[in-house]
């Protein structure tokens, strides 16, 4: 698919529970969103009551980041980034799971902290809004969760390890198998 576009980067954001996709063309400080997926690959199952990514996970990811690319190159993209969170954080395994997608993909992803998470959810939220200082934005994931507010012109932002995933996982899972036996 031919693009009118320079510039156009791609980013792969590695979730606990979902792997998001966005082709996009920045130009003179203007955004402009060319493509977007989600899938939901799950790569925290079980981590929180095993402490390890699945061994499936490591070829489900390898297959959404080659399709990925794929679509990258369709785009005519220059670069692939992409971005690890909070499973990838935790992982007993990250290192081994980071090395085999490298491997299997060429694509190295990058773990970022609960706060760079934090700040980037943030300017991924308000990147067109004209007035970010009165919008607060709250990013619930799959391991954790970030809240961003503009205070005093000071970006603030806090991870906190709790989502969807972990609540289920250590809570929620674990009180539906005691109520059944």
């Amino acid at each position: 698919m031919p693009s009118k576009f320079e510039n156009i980067c791609s980013i792969i954001d590695l979730g606990t529970n979902t792997c998001l996709f966005l082709i996009a063309n920045l130009n003179q400080n203007k955004l402009t969103k060319l493509f977007e997926a989600q899938e939901t690959p799950r790569l925290g199952k079980d981590l929180y009551t095993t402490g390890n990514i699945s061994s499936p996970s490591f070829e489900t990811i390898s297959k959404i980041f080659q399709k990925y690319i794929s679509i990258s190159k369709d785009y005519k993209a220059e670069r692939i980034l992409a971005f690890g969170t909070s499973a990838l954080r935790e992982a007993i395994n990250r290192f081994d799971f980071l090395d085999f997608i490298e491997k299997d993909t060429g694509i190295r992803i990058k773990v970022i902290s609960g706060e760079e998470e934090a700040k980037y959810s943030f300017e991924g939220a308000i990147f067109d809004i004209e007035n970010p200082i009165d919008h607060v934005v709250l990013d619930i994931g799959g391991g954790s969760t970030e809240i961003s507010f503009i205070d005093n012109r000071r970006l603030n932002s806090k991870s906190f390890e709790i989502g969807s995933v972990r609540l289920f996982e250590n809570f929620l899972k674990r009180a539906s198998v005691n109520k059944i036996f």
